[in-house]
């Protein structure tokens, strides 16, 4: 018979329970996670969680980062003299839905490529082209530089 693992996380200002039907030495940090977003009902794949607890030490009030499957074993075998844990602190951050927009540096124009594309032996690029002018943008046909 396999041991239950009891733990309580708050997230959010609010206190949640996790049973995990293992070992201790069985649960990794990728299965807590996912019992956690099922808890709050949340994606994994559109969120990532922060994980952290303040240590049973004597005078220490500072928070401590699980980051790995030792972490939250070292956080899952800290037990006070009633076998009770400290409190799992979740915080949930959302993944941008908008890839990152580059920077432009300047007044410069800039040119995004796929990297094969950038490398092929396609020197042309072909009849399907477009050329956009944007403002009050000039380009300059000898430096290729587009100016202001």
């Amino acid at each position: 018979m396999s041991k239950n693992v009891i733990t309580h996380f708050k997230c959010e200002g609010n206190m949640y329970c996790l049973v995990l039907k293992h070992d201790t030495e069985e649960i990794s940090l990728s299965m807590v996670e996912a019992h956690v977003c099922k808890k709050l009902r949340v994606s994994e794949s559109n969120v990532k969680l922060k994980l952290s607890d303040t240590p049973l030490l004597l005078g220490c009030d500072e928070k401590c980062a699980v980051c790995d499957d030792e972490d939250l074993c070292g956080y899952l075998l800290s037990l006070d003299k009633e076998n009770r844990r400290c409190i799992l602190f979740v915080e949930v951050i959302k993944r941008s839905k908008l890839p990152e927009k580059l920077s432009r540096a300047g007044k410069r124009s800039s040119l995004g490529m796929n990297y094969e594309v950038w490398h092929s032996n396609e020197d042309e690029i072909g009849d399907k082209a477009i050329t956009l002018y944007g403002g009050d943008n000039q380009f300059d046909k000898k430096t290729g530089d587009c100016e202001d």
